[in-house]
């Protein structure tokens, strides 16, 4: 697959050093990922039944594959990307196809982003409820600026793509009467 990313593809020179900040997100998600298995633990399966202590246990599950999710979605976006960029610019037509495939990982990303489940927001102990609506506000901060970046890499595509026709309006605010 052209799109498909070699993990190991991505070096300090890509993405402006992304290296590390890779690797922690894959550390993270490693991280995520095992307090997610050990919340949905069946050792702690019983403790399900409990009704304020079942909610709490769903909320730490959802909470922890939901950043499971998100670091290795992005993570795997940035991989994706930094490989488009050390592709280089060649030709208009391998310009045009670099940014339908950085659409596609955008959107992608974007997709991730909506789809991810934070489980319950109601009942929760003051911490789990602090922790939870903080990670709301966040991956809501996070899904609009990755949405508006989906809508600038189309716009870019579709100007590539071309032929379309543009009207470019100027104004000179010297030359404008008071209220108008």
């Amino acid at each position: 697959d052209e799109g498909a990313v070699d993990e190991g593809a991505v070096d300090e020179g890509a993405a402006g050093g992304s290296a590390s900040t890779l690797d922690e997100l894959r550390a993270a998600q490693a991280d995520f990922a095992a307090a997610s298995d050990r919340a949905g633990s069946p050792l702690v399966a019983p403790l399900r039944v409990l009704p304020m202590v079942g909610r709490q246990l769903r909320s730490v599950e959802s909470l922890t594959t939901a950043a499971e999710r998100l670091t290795g979605s992005t993570a795997t976006a940035i991989e994706a990307l930094a490989v488009e960029a050390d592709r280089g610019a060649g030709s208009a037509a391998e310009r045009l196809a670099a940014a339908k495939r950085t659409v596609g990982i955008v959107d992608e990303l974007s997709s991730e982003l909506h789809a991810l489940e934070l489980g319950p927001s109601e009942s929760l102990v003051a911490p789990l409820a602090e922790a939870r609506n903080r990670f709301a506000e966040e991956q809501a901060q996070l899904t609009e600026t990755v949405d508006r970046a989906v809508v600038a890499v189309r716009g870019v595509s579709d100007f590539l793509e071309g032929p379309t026709r543009y009207v470019v309006l100027a104004n000179n605010n010297s030359e404008m009467r008071a209220g108008s």
